[in-house]
């Protein structure tokens, strides 16, 4: 008989010549004992699957070695790869995949793959619309790289963009405003201050919206013109439901004078107005 040693440099062996199907059956016999030979192998399986393309077989492999307490290293990496793996596979509904990163997360607060690991668990969390989650998770980071200040300018956008359509305006401004928070993407910054200034017209606060449309035509210049137009046109009716006729018409005015109005309700609309003040 051999030992369980000489059965894992066998097994060991036949992996490093290339000999995967062989290497796997060696260390498949070695599962039993739950003891550090049993979770080498178990990560050996991971890396020949892996390598024959069985996302599948590697993930339950890996998921094998991260739940050995033996090697703090290899149970890291393990519990890392099975993480990833679960996300690979859009493991429904994302629980999986979920759960792993949190463990990490807790477990290896100190580790160098941890804004990798914030990354996985906020796209996950954007995939499944699960916006407030995503940011809980961007909020623990003390440090953000620059991907990750743009997730989180996205995040807080898209969060935005749904609480606007569900008709929940102040929810919505929040969220748009912790599009500023990073400021990474500009343009991401004056969509989120257009709209944040519609919800404010929509709350019938009107002084604020025309306070934000102000500050949004004021940004550079890198948005759609039509955006800009628009602007101008929601200023003057904001100052016309404030009672403001004059300064309403002006508003009116400066948007029939774009050069982008593809809509040309809007720009008879405004026409109309102004003509109405002359």
């Amino acid at each position: 008989h051999t030992t369980r040693k000489e059965d894992y440099e066998l097994g060991y062996a036949y992996y490093r010549a290339g000999y995967l199907d062989e290497a796997i059956k060696v260390f498949d016999k070695l599962l039993h004992i739950k003891d550090s030979i049993c979770q080498n192998a178990y990560y050996h399986i991971g890396e020949s699957c892996l390598k024959q393309g069985n996302i599948s077989a590697a993930r339950r492999a890996f998921q094998g070695a991260s739940k050995i307490d033996m090697d703090a290293v290899i149970k890291e990496d393990a519990l890392y790869r099975y993480a990833v793996l679960s996300y690979l596979l859009d493991m429904n509904p994302f629980d999986e995949s979920i759960e792993a990163f949190q463990f990490y997360l807790k477990h290896y607060p100190n580790s160098k793959r941890i804004s990798d690991v914030t990354q996985y668990l906020v796209d996950v969390y954007t995939r499944t619309n699960n916006y407030d989650k995503a940011l809980a998770s961007l909020d623990k980071l003390p440090t953000k790289t620059t991907k990750l200040k743009m997730a989180y300018q996205i995040v807080a956008f898209n969060k935005g963009v749904e609480m606007y359509q569900k008709v929940k305006y102040k929810e919505a401004i929040e969220a748009f405003n912790l599009v500023q928070q990073y400021p990474v993407d500009a343009v991401i910054v004056g969509k989120a201050k257009f709209w944040a200034s519609d919800a404010y017209y929509r709350l019938k606060n009107y002084p604020m919206a025309i306070k934000g449309y102000r500050e949004f035509i004021n940004l550079p210049s890198l948005l759609a013109p039509e955006m800009k137009s628009d602007a101008y046109y929601n200023i003057g009716y904001a100052y016309y439901e404030n009672k403001d006729t004059l300064l309403g018409i002006e508003a009116f005015r400066i948007y029939t004078q774009q050069l982008h109005l593809p809509n040309k309700k809007k720009l008879a609309d405004a026409c109309m107005r102004v003509a109405d003040g002359c």
